[in-house]
């Protein structure tokens, strides 16, 4: 089971790079059935970036390229 905690970890430490995102990838491929607590996270985390103004530095590209 994924904890909250390493996805925050694993989202802050998203790169550009094609290894990152595909290492992020695979991790949430393995971990898909909770995809609900993915998703929640990854939706708090970006509505955080955007709060605080940093939403050009957000690195969550995979889901644009």
């Amino acid at each position: 089971m994924v904890s909250e905690s390493q996805l925050v970890k694993r989202f802050a430490e998203l790169s550009t790079s094609q290894q990152s995102v595909e290492t992020l990838s695979l991790f949430l491929m393995h971990h898909r059935r909770q995809s609900q607590t993915i998703v929640h996270v990854w939706a708090k985390e970006l509505v955080s970036a955007a709060t605080d103004r940093k939403i050009g530095k957000i690195k969550f590209s995979f889901f644009y390229e």
